[in-house]
């Protein structure tokens, strides 16, 4: 679990809990200024639509001088991240 995020350093106070691997804090970007959107399952042409049409779960901000993101930390060894919502 992480406890305590150094924003300055990038750094986490914690280890990955899925791995036990150490962890670095940042965002996953969106390509506009549409926002992030969820949808279950796995990836398609239709859901990539959909997502494009506004459908789906906004996940994320889309401020408008930093565009749409999402934070959350990023484990070094098995490379899995984990979204903050």
């Amino acid at each position: 679990m992480v406890t305590e995020i150094d924003e300055e350093k990038n750094d986490v106070n914690s280890i990955c809990p899925i791995c036990g691997g150490p962890v670095k804090r940042g965002c996953i970007y969106g390509s506009d200024r549409n926002a992030l959107r969820w949808l279950a399952g796995e990836p398609s042409l239709l859901k990539n639509i959909r997502a494009g049409a506004g459908g789906g779960e906004i996940i994320g901000e889309s401020p408008l001088l930093s565009g749409s993101h999402i934070k959350g930390i990023r484990c070094e060894t098995c490379k899995r991240i984990i979204i903050e919502t």
